[in-house]
């Protein structure tokens, strides 16, 4: 039978003082072991939140309701836009695939000062100048 006084070697000795910093140091590393575990759950759901909202804004700004109304949007803003065809893509790869007009063609049977002058090329009125 074993002697109950006799230390074991399994178990640490109660007086002595590096056994208390050892166990609270086990217990310290084990509280930050879990705090690190915690933050990295919180931090793989903010990823997902991300995505998830991330996803969600690409599919709203493909759909044709909020092109359309991106469009209004726009011509609520500016109404005549200077670039308008830079704003439209593909505009220019249409314009560059045409086939260039014969040099007759490209003159104008009208004169220069035909259209107005409130109106630009474009179409759209002028803007005012101011003095």
């Amino acid at each position: 039978m074993p002697d109950i006084d006799e230390p074991h070697a399994d178990q640490p000795d109660a007086d002595d003082p590096d056994a208390d910093d050892l166990a609270l140091a086990r217990w310290q590393l084990a509280t930050l072991i879990g705090r690190l575990r915690c933050v990295e759950a919180e931090r793989d759901a903010a990823v997902r939140d991300r995505d998830r909202t991330h996803d969600l804004v690409r599919r709203l700004r493909r759909s044709r309701s909020y092109r359309i109304g991106r469009l209004l949007t726009d011509l609520a803003r500016d109404p005549c836009p200077q670039r308008a065809l830079d704003r439209r893509p593909g505009s220019a790869r249409r314009l560059r695939r045409r086939a260039p007009a014969p040099a007759s063609a490209r003159r104008s049977s009208s004169p220069r000062g035909s259209r107005p002058a409130s109106m630009s090329r474009s179409g759209c009125p002028a803007p005012r100048r101011t003095r």
